[in-house]
C-alpha cells in the first residue's frame, strides 16, 4: 500500500456520511452498506476518508458510487483513519 501514497486512486464503495447533511464535503467510502454501526461496524481496512475537492461537495448517494482522488495514508494519528483520499471526486460506479 505504501507505493500508492500520494497516488491517484479510483476506489467504489458506498458513502456513509458522518453528519446529517445532503451534501457533503467529507464521508466515508465503505464496502459494503451498513445498516448498524453497532452490530455491522465495518473493518478498519474497510473503509476510507473521502474529502471532496475544495469548492466542491458530494451528493449523498444510497448505491454504489465511484470515487477518485489522492491516497493519503495515516502512519501516525491514531485518532484518524489509515486511508484518506483527498481533492476527490464523486462519480457513477460502473
Amino acid at each position: 500500500m505504501d507505493a500508492l501514497d500520494g497516488k491517484t486512486v479510483s476506489f467504489t464503495g458506498f458513502m456513509q456520511p458522518l453528519r446529517e447533511e445532503l451534501e457533503l464535503t467529507g464521508f466515508l467510502l465503505v464496502e459494503y452498506p451498513v445498516g448498524c454501526w453497532f452490530c455491522e461496524s465495518p473493518e478498519v481496512t474497510g473503509m476510507v476518508y473521502v474529502e471532496m475537492k475544495p469548492g466542491r461537495k458530494g451528493e449523498l448517494k444510497k448505491g454504489l458510487i465511484r470515487i477518485e482522488g489522492t491516497l493519503s495514508l495515516n502512519r501516525t494519528d491514531p485518532e484518524g483513519f489509515l486511508f484518506t483520499v483527498k481533492d476527490a471526486k464523486q462519480g457513477e460506479a460502473n
